[in-house]
């Protein structure tokens, strides 16, 4: 007799659990992926590839499409590609503060994009893919598949 109240109650816990979890899984996909209902909107914005060969710079021309790795999204079309030296910080001793010098090799990539997007108040949307300032975009272009940041949108309605 005492076994069968312990089962029930196990039973009853358990399908409560459950429970829990599909009512919080429901609420974690509404936050997580919002509809876009925002408004529709030319975006320019620069994603910085940091940090690469200086040859990698030469093999990024204008025209080619972004896509984005993962999703294999199309992310925008290169509208210009500008090249700086790389820059890295390191702790000077005889200064006594960090000290910026350039990378010798390496340079910074600057993409400059152009895409059709969906803006509402909390982000842009480039073919369901959100976009914010700094946000790691990992991207892939025919000469190259890496890691970049935006650090720059300007949109146009």
């Amino acid at each position: 007799m005492q076994r069968s109240k312990y089962t029930r109650t196990l039973l009853v816990s358990i399908i409560t659990v459950f429970i829990s979890l599909a009512v919080l899984l429901c609420f974690y996909f509404l936050l997580a992926f919002p509809r876009h209902g925002g408004r529709s909107v030319s975006l320019t914005y620069t994603v910085r590839i940091a940090s690469v060969k200086e040859a990698l710079a030469d093999s990024i021309e204008v025209g080619e499409l972004l896509l984005e790795n993962a999703g294999k999204r199309t992310l925008g079309r290169v509208s210009d590609v500008r090249v700086e030296p790389a820059v890295t910080e390191c702790y000077s001793e005889r200064d006594a503060a960090y000290v910026r010098t350039e990378k010798p090799g390496y340079v910074d990539i600057y993409l400059t994009l152009h895409a059709d997007a969906v803006s509402d108040a909390r982000a842009v949307y480039i073919d369901g893919y959100r976009l914010l300032i700094g946000t790691p975009i990992y991207l892939r272009l025919p000469a190259f598949s890496g890691v970049g940041y935006c650090v720059e949108f300007e949109e146009k309605i």
